[in-house]
């Protein structure tokens, strides 16, 4: 079929008898005819390739129950403004009008790509569900929105060029999947909640990834974040969640629980200038997942009252500061902080080792530091700017104090201690050591198993095994 004009086919007025088509060309490569579909109750069928020699303007369905497109669509814009049934693209569709593709019906399942140029936008409102096969990658010029009722299942990629992606409803992932806004400040949002145990890559640019409601009722896969400036995330279930690169702030509004069913590294934010784990965001780690917070050197970590619990090693690192109001619990295995503290609340600390590289001050209240770890370094000031409540140390291992300054209410050093400088603890009540005390250089205070000081300003360097 050639249209030398535009067409408008009506069967409605045949009671809603259906439509069907063979291939359609335009007239010419630049003429552009619209065709204009009312099929009422009736179905449409496209059988042959449209606009495949010369590409149509706009197709406009009006109404019908069924669409099915057999083969590939070339328009300036695709349409459905309402249907009672299933439109299903079984061919590639490409549109080169602003208008892009917009699909308004009760169900759709998208089994082909779809491409837009010219700003074109690509928006699904449906009243059923949305299924997106593997093969129905979308590429838009513009905005993506997707939305159903009755949910979105989805193994598509999706790229825009500097645009938004928006996820309104429901969706469950039904393969690994790919989402990418490209370089500018466009965003990926999930509005409501996000299942399926595939893997999901999101890159936003300088946009922002939000997960704004539950993510994982199924667990997903890994999670990986190329880029964005702000993520903010509620309770969240995967495999791993990795950030490679983050200009704001990433916030942590919920539960975190990751497994990877196998050693690797399943909390990883690497790049990231600022990160927040409100009081309510607890995380967890199991078989053997290690967690990196990793800034920026320009940006804050916080940690608020919700523990982490980890199956692997906690290692932080690059951030200007530090506030944490939360316990960290390793299962065997070490704790490196390599930032200056500020307790927020009382802490205790568990690993095998723990490794306190700067400065630990309490806030505004004196607060509670224990450390439950075989091999224990603190290798900056502690209190030194707002000193701390108690700090406390268990019975096995070694704690070493490469450090000249120690302000605290309280000492409850359970373990074995090493000086690896003069250090000055200044005490308001006891400080109990209740292992050997011994220099850098071996000399030791062996006789003394419990050795209790009361003085309000306690010298110790180097103490020998008279003292």
């Amino acid at each position: 079929i050639t249209l030398t004009e535009n067409v408008t086919l009506d069967s409605s007025r045949a009671g809603g008898a259906s439509i069907t088509l063979e291939a359609i060309n335009a007239e010419t490569a630049s003429s552009a005819e619209t065709l204009t579909l009312i099929a009422d109750a009736g179905s449409i069928t496209f059988n042959g390739a449209v606009g495949a020699t010369n590409a149509l303007g706009a197709i406009s369905i009006t109404s019908a129950k069924d669409v099915s497109v057999e083969s590939t669509v070339r328009a300036a814009s695709l349409t459905q403004v309402a249907g009672s049934g299933t439109t299903t693209l079984k061919g590639a569709v490409s549109t080169t009008d602003v208008a892009g593709v917009s699909l308004t019906t009760t169900n759709l399942a998208v089994n082909a790509s779809i491409t837009t140029t010219g700003r074109g936008t690509v928006t699904f409102n449906e009243s059923g569900t949305i299924t997106i096969a593997a093969t129905g990658d979308i590429t838009a010029d513009g905005e993506v929105s997707l939305t159903a009722t009755g949910g979105i299942s989805t193994a598509g990629n999706i790229s825009t060029s500097n645009d938004n992606i928006t996820f309104v409803s429901a969706t469950t992932l039904t393969g690994n999947v790919d989402l990418s806004t490209n370089t500018g400040g466009s965003n990926i949002s999930f509005n409501n909640t996000l299942t399926g145990g595939f893997d999901l890559s999101l890159n936003a640019g300088t946009g922002n990834v939000t997960f704004a409601n539950t993510v994982g009722a199924t667990r997903l896969g890994a999670i990986t974040i190329v880029s964005a400036t702000d993520v903010t995330a509620t309770t969240l279930t995967a495999a791993s969640l990795t950030q490679q690169a983050g200009a704001g702030t990433t916030t942590f509004k919920g539960a975190l629980d990751l497994d990877a069913g196998a050693a690797a590294t399943i909390l990883n934010l690497t790049n990231v200038k600022t990160i927040v784990f409100e009081n309510a965001a607890t995380v967890n780690t199991a078989n053997d997942g290690a967690i990196v917070l990793d800034g920026t050197d320009s940006g804050t970590l916080t940690i608020g009252t919700g523990n982490i619990s980890s199956d692997g090693s906690v290692t932080i690192t690059d951030f200007t500061s530090i506030s944490l109001g939360a316990d960290i619990t390793t299962t065997a295995d070490t704790i490196d902080i390599e930032n200056a503290v500020t307790l927020t609340d009382d802490v205790t600390l568990s690993g095998t080792t723990a490794t306190l590289r700067y400065t630990i001050d309490s806030d505004a209240t004196a607060r509670d530091l224990t450390v439950n770890a075989t091999t224990t370094t603190f290798q900056a000031a502690l209190g030194s700017n707002s000193a701390l409540d108690v700090l406390t140390t268990d019975a096995a291992g070694t704690t070493s104090f490469d450090t000249t300054t120690l302000k605290a209410a309280k000492v409850a050093l359970g373990d074995d201690v090493v000086l690896d400088q003069s250090l000055t603890m200044t005490v308001t009540d006891d400080v109990t050591i209740g292992g050997s005390l011994n220099s850098a250089t071996g000399e030791t205070n062996a006789d003394r198993k419990s050795t209790r000081l009361n003085s309000s300003h306690i010298p110790l360097s180097r103490m020998p095994s008279s003292a």
